[in-house]
């Protein structure tokens, strides 16, 4: 049960409590917004203040703001209400200052977890059995070549820049260019 043990685990670390609060900012939109009670909303902006307290402009506002701001799209529930934290954002105006910050935060969320899970990737990738053979430093480059694999490399010119950082007292052959000729 591998596979499934594997599973568990993503899912675990996917969804951890301090992900599941963070994703709490989504009744910050409105088209969600509008489907909440006033209790479950409090205690949604509970977790929020605890989580981001540091970030917010006016952490004791919060509440108070988050009010006025469910009372506007609740007058305005007739109209198409906007159902993305992107589109949300472009509505929170001046008055929504901590409503302004956490829909910021609810849009970068998605960009910082896929470049952190890019790296772990490669990382596990680039992971063998000879892994605790390899320095810091090699496993380091490796690793940067494995993520930015788009860029080309010139092989002899990684060459000439070894031969002439690392003199020796043989001369170093070019083993690719004789091998093509």
């Amino acid at each position: 049960m591998p596979l499934l043990d594997h599973l568990i685990t993503e899912m675990e670390t996917r969804f951890s409590s301090f992900h599941q609060k963070a994703l709490k900012c989504m009744s910050l939109v409105p088209s969600i917004l509008v489907t909440l009670s006033g209790t479950e909303l409090k205690n949604r902006v509970k977790d929020l203040v605890e989580i981001y307290r540091d970030d917010l402009p006016s952490p004791d506002s919060l509440a108070s703001e988050l009010h006025c701001w469910a009372v506007r799209w609740q007058k305005q529930q007739s109209c198409t209400l906007p159902s993305s934290p992107s589109s949300a954002l472009q509505h929170a105006i001046t008055l929504f200052p901590n409503i302004r910050m956490l829909l910021t935060i609810l849009c970068t969320l998605p960009v910082t977890t896929y470049s952190t899970e890019r790296s772990f990737s490669a990382l596990k990738s680039i992971k063998t059995n000879i892994r605790s053979a390899i320095g810091t430093a090699r496993l380091s480059i490796l690793s940067l070549l494995h993520i930015h694999r788009d860029i080309s490399v010139e092989v002899s010119d990684i060459i000439d820049i070894f031969a002439r950082r690392n003199p020796r007292k043989m001369e170093l052959v070019d083993v690719i260019a004789d091998a093509q000729e």
